[in-house]
């Protein structure tokens, strides 16, 4: 769609009626009876939200079950919405309705008990639009008005789902209005209506049931796959100006801990989190000036010299050695404030360092070595070390000296 108007009309063409159809895009209704809905609803400015639509819904669940008693309209003076509450105070009834629908072990269906467990309380209502109830049942026509269509003005039923009527010829026998045509109105009618007009007495071409579930296979049952196969599913992590700060569980694995990969320039570390501090050393960031944060290190030139000038290249102003004491973070399953005696043997943990009052511990983690900072028996922080800085004891024992 280009939304540019054309002069002349376009017939529906194909199988894309029918699909509409059975996919519920145009939604019969013959299944949502399954579901509880609460309809927030005010009166429409001209932007297209027609109010009328909660009644179409409702006209076809009328239609489909001979009652709506799975739906309810709460109306009000706010535009579109109805009430600037009634997102929070629907979804509030909802939590109710749906507990009392849980709880119901009984034999009904599922139709049956989202009708008969709906609280006795909720029903229609009209709201003040700042979230006070005015009365139960729907607002006056004069707060929230139901405008027609171009298609109920046709006679068109309020469902309005016959998307693409049946035709029959014109007639000048049917009911046209109360001020008959002339002959010259006529004469027009039949020429910009050569096939017919509308037939709302039968359904619409191609109208039939929504299909729950849509199914990919062929009729011997077999799926039909297209396309390319996914990748690896994407690692949930949270957003927002703290949310690298947060206590969400974190994992530490590969190269990464939480969002943090070794290899990072400082400058992709440091756009990750909305503050940090070097605490005046010059090789490390601090994020998050928290318990919980998450610390990095990056190669100082005593520790690049210790390279080759190929590696010294790849590693240089990169992270090299993030660690975190957030406890919910874990390397291979231990977090933050477990007694290293307990996981040592699990860890796979190496011979120990000892700089300063610290225990350094670096343990097997793939492409990039585990590191664990013990004091007192208790794993303070997790993280992970780059392999090329750590290759053996007296460089690891040198690496570990620069962050401790």
């Amino acid at each position: 769609i280009d939304t540019n108007p054309i002069a002349s009309r376009i017939a529906t063409r194909g199988a894309a009626l029918a699909n509409a159809y059975r996919s519920g895009m145009i939604n019969e209704t013959n299944n949502l009876d399954q579901t509880a809905i609460i309809d927030c609803r005010g009166p429409d400015p001209g932007a297209f939200h027609d109010a009328y639509r909660a009644f179409a819904v409702r006209a076809r669940l009328d239609r489909e079950h001979r009652n709506h008693a799975n739906q309810l309209i709460w109306e009000g003076p706010a535009a579109i919405i109805g009430d600037t509450q009634c997102n929070l105070t629907s979804l509030i009834a909802m939590d109710r309705w749906l507990g009392a629908v849980e709880q119901d072990t009984s034999s009904k269906t599922q139709a049956q008990k989202v009708a008969a467990d709906k609280p006795a309380n909720l029903g229609d209502k009209c709201y003040d639009g700042i979230g006070n109830k005015v009365s139960d049942g729907l607002c006056p026509a004069g707060v929230v008005p139901i405008y027609g269509t171009p298609r109920t003005v046709a006679g068109d039923a309020i469902t309005t789902d016959a998307n693409k009527c049946q035709l029959k010829p014109l007639s000048r026998s049917d009911n046209y209005g109360t001020i008959p045509f002339t002959d010259a109105q006529w004469t027009q009618l039949q020429s910009l209506f050569p096939n017919g007009v509308c037939d709302f007495s039968k359904p619409g071409v191609a109208q039939q049931p929504t299909v729950p579930w849509m199914t990919y296979q062929d009729s011997a049952g077999h799926v039909i796959y297209g396309g390319r196969p996914l990748g690896p599913a994407p690692v949930s992590l949270p957003f927002g100006p703290n949310a690298s700060c947060t206590r969400t569980p974190g994992f530490v694995a590969g190269s990464s801990v939480g969002p943090v990969r070794l290899g990072m320039t400082r400058g992709q570390t440091r756009r990750l989190f909305p503050s940090f501090s070097t605490r005046r050393r010059r090789y490390m960031d601090f994020f998050c000036p928290t318990a919980h944060g998450i610390r990095v290190g990056y190669p100082s030139p005593a520790l690049l010299r210790t390279l080759s000038p190929t590696q010294r290249g790849r590693v240089r102003g990169r992270a090299v050695l993030v660690l975190t004491a957030n406890p919910s973070y874990a390397l291979d399953g231990v977090h933050p404030g477990a007694k290293l005696v307990a996981v040592a043997r699990r860890l796979k943990v190496e011979r120990r360092f000892q700089i300063g009052l610290n225990s350094w511990y670096f343990a097997p983690a793939g492409r990039s070595r585990g590191v664990l900072k013990v004091r007192h028996g208790t794993i303070e922080e997790v993280g992970l070390a780059d392999k090329r800085l750590t290759s053996n004891r007296a460089a690891s024992r040198r690496f570990l000296a620069r962050f401790s």
